[in-house]
């Protein structure tokens, strides 16, 4: 059947070498080893939602994959094994989950799962399952705009939610709100967050940007340092806060119609492209090494990846066929890149030096 979903790729714990986790249209999840050999299916009944994370529950250095659908949440170890508890439902089943993220405070391997819900509410598990505190659930009263996160800034742990009504809320781990926040940016929000850390809560930034182009930083201390009004040429302008793989830095896209242009955090013009298509398009950003950036662009409608420097030279003389966003791993040692993409029932890894 057609894959549906973004090539996930997972390290095999008994080799260190990496697989792929694709689902295809019937919602089976298929884990396919390094030699492109389908190692098991899994029928989920369900379409997965945001990630895969690859998660040591054990604490014996062997690793599971936590994951949710738009009805359940999973727990596998790589055998295709569902640990005990899972898989499990929260709340009402008529309301689908809308976002899944897998917690560890501490780096101690004591993990919590955060499940969020079409309707605002928001779940938060131990690893095995269970309920706790006042998330059983926390209510947001409003649809939530991005995964919620948690980050730790000097010891201290913050739970974050964007809501599409235009509230940032910073809570702790139980769920009590922090002094001052909300935050009403007075603007709808969508799928934008970044974490600038600082030494201090008054220095630390969450960094969004609403429907309206307008850039916000809202300290933890709960002030606005900083609302910028972007260039925006018309009123279906659509912006897009893209961070690399590691989460420390970001890029900027900004999307007119069928044109899009790539900006720095300054505002400064990377580059810029126009498509055939003007629905908006998938762009991922990756910082493989000093100096060596590559910008995917993904066409959903046309199914064509573009891949580009950071100055806009593209990499591939043909858009390479991918109808979803794709993965890279960089081998510094080769200097070569492989690219894991997915097209109609086609599964497949492209390798290039840079």
């Amino acid at each position: 059947a057609p894959i549906i979903s973004k090539p996930y790729v997972v390290k095999n714990h008994n080799t260190g070498l990496f697989e792929t986790l694709v689902q295809d249209s019937a919602f089976n999840l298929h884990l396919i080893s390094t030699n492109g050999d389908v190692i098991w299916t899994e029928p989920l009944g369900a379409p997965i939602i945001g990630d895969v994370f690859q998660i040591d529950y054990y604490q014996n250095n062997k690793l599971q994959y936590a994951f949710a659908t738009t009805e359940k949440v999973f727990l596998l170890d790589r055998n295709d094994i569902a640990l005990e508890y899972f898989p499990k439902t929260y709340g009402k089943q008529s309301i689908e989950n809308q976002y899944f993220n897998v917690i560890d405070y501490d780096k101690s391997r004591t993990y919590r799962l955060l499940i969020a819900k079409e309707n605002g509410d928001i779940y938060l598990t131990s690893k095995f399952g269970d309920m706790l505190g006042d998330w059983n659930p926390l209510k947001m009263n409003d649809k939530i705009a991005a995964r919620p996160e948690h980050i730790r800034i000097r010891s201290k742990d913050f739970m974050v939610v964007l809501q599409e009504n235009g509230l940032v809320k910073v809570m702790s781990r139980n769920g009590e709100m922090k002094p001052n926040f909300p935050v009403n940016v007075n603007d709808r929000l969508s799928d934008n967050l970044f974490f600038e850390i600082g030494n201090s809560f008054e220095s630390s930034y969450l960094v969004t940007i609403t429907n309206g182009g307008a850039l916000v930083k809202t300290s933890f201390t709960g002030k606005i340092k900083e609302k910028e009004q972007l260039y925006m040429p018309n009123k279906e302008t659509l912006f897009k806060i893209v961070k690399n793989t590691s989460n420390r830095n970001y890029i900027l896209a900004r999307q007119d119609l069928s044109r899009v242009s790539l900006l720095k955090p300054s505002g400064e013009m990377m580059f810029e492209k126009d498509y055939i298509n003007q629905e908006e398009m998938e762009i991922q950003y990756y910082e493989l090494a000093p100096n060596k950036e590559i910008i995917a662009v993904t066409d959903k409608n046309q199914a064509f990846t573009y891949l580009y420097t950071s100055e806009g030279q593209l990499i591939n003389q043909q858009p390479i066929e991918s109808a979803d966003e794709i993965a890279m791993i960089y081998y510094n040692k080769d200097n070569e890149v492989h690219v894991y993409k997915c097209h109609k029932n086609q599964f497949s890894i492209l390798k290039f030096n840079i």
